[in-house]
C-alpha cells in the first residue's frame, strides 16, 4: 500500500480563502521578493543552509523583525505592526523553533 491510500490528496481546501498571505516580503540582505500563500489545514516549513535566511524569514513573518517591504495578509486581512502575533495564534498558526537535526 502507498502512503496515498491513507491520505488521499485533496484540493479541496485550496478553494477556501487563504489563511496566511506573504507577498514580495523582503529584508536586505538576507531574502529578496517572498511570495507564499497557506491555505487553511496546511503545514509550512522553511529549511535551507546556515545563513540562507530561513530564520529572519520567520521571524519578520511572525511579527518579530521588521521586512524592509513586502506585504503580509492574515485571512485577507492587512494586521497592525503591534497586533500580527497574537492574531497569528488565534488562528491556529504557530513557530516552533529550528533544529540543525537532520
Amino acid at each position: 500500500m502507498a502512503l496515498s491510500d491513507f491520505f488521499p490528496r485533496s484540493h479541496k481546501h485550496l478553494q477556501d480563502r487563504p489563511v496566511l498571505e506573504v507577498t514580495n516580503l523582503t529584508q536586505l540582505p538576507h531574502f529578496v521578493d517572498v511570495s507564499f500563500t497557506v491555505h487553511r489545514g496546511e503545514i509550512v516549513g522553511f529549511y535551507g543552509l546556515m545563513g540562507s535566511g530561513r530564520t529572519r524569514l520567520a521571524k519578520a513573518v511572525f511579527g518579530l523583525s521588521r521586512a524592509d517591504r513586502g506585504e503580509i495578509r492574515i485571512q485577507g486581512r492587512h494586521p497592525s505592526r503591534s497586533g500580527r502575533l497574537p492574531k497569528l495564534f488565534r488562528t491556529g498558526s504557530r513557530s516552533f523553533p529550528k533544529t540543525d537535526a537532520c
